[in-house]
């Protein structure tokens, strides 16, 4: 297990995706528009050359990861503090701080504001959307997007997050995609209690997700 220091969570996300991108926001637009186009040409071509056949790992491993019974969309919104992460690349210029500010939208999807702290004391944020997964009646699986509005239409820039572990009061939510390589611990509070901690990393543990990786975020 990650050693606690002196604070234990922080997202996501990404996806907020994230589940959650701390790049500037302009710097994210130009990064996906000179990205796309190979992008979309590299898809395809996995997509014509990918044999049919069984299942592969990454399928099993998919049915491996359980998301909870059920989600309230209305109780998820809020800010909400990052305790602890998996690395990734996304959330790599962010030192600490990290929140994610989440609002329910009249078309269904959820509309995810993430800040964070640079090391040098600047700002950084994002936004993106999140929405059910498609062909599913449990909203605890969600699809959520960092890309610009303009490139929502593209299927491959929805990643797939599940809710993975759910206090019963949403005082905290654990995050995960369905292969286990993200994964975010998140609190509404900027410090998660001992026992509270305790709770979804034991929850996390059955689940087979690797509790050594657990990065703990600074708060505030």
């Amino acid at each position: 297990m990650a050693s606690r220091g002196g604070s234990a969570v922080e997202r996501a996300a990404a996806g907020r995706g994230a589940p959650f991108d701390c790049s500037k926001e302009g710097r994210v637009s130009a990064m996906w528009r000179g990205m796309v186009v190979c992008a979309l040409a590299l898809w395809s071509a996995l997509a014509l050359s990918a044999p049919a056949g069984p299942a592969s790992a990454p399928a099993a491993a998919v049915m491996s990861v359980h998301p909870v019974d059920a989600v309230d969309m209305a109780r998820l919104q809020g800010k909400w503090y990052e305790i602890a992460r998996y690395p990734n690349f996304f959330e790599r210029r962010c030192a600490r701080s990290i929140t994610d500010d989440l609002k329910l939208l009249p078309s269904g999807q959820m509309h995810i504001i993430s800040l964070c702290k640079k090391s040098d004391g600047s700002s950084d944020s994002t936004s993106g959307v999140a929405r059910p997964a498609a062909a599913t009646p449990n909203v605890a699986r969600f699809e959520a997007s960092f890309a610009p509005p303009w490139l929502n239409w593209v299927p491959w820039l929805w990643n797939d997050f599940w809710v993975v572990a759910l206090d019963s009061d949403y005082h905290y939510v654990a995050i995960a995609d369905p292969s286990r390589d993200h994964l975010w611990i998140l609190s509404r509070t900027a410090q998660l209690d001992d026992d509270s901690y305790h709770q979804v990393v034991a929850q996390l543990r059955a689940q087979n997700f690797d509790i050594d990786k657990l990065v703990l975020t600074p708060q505030p």
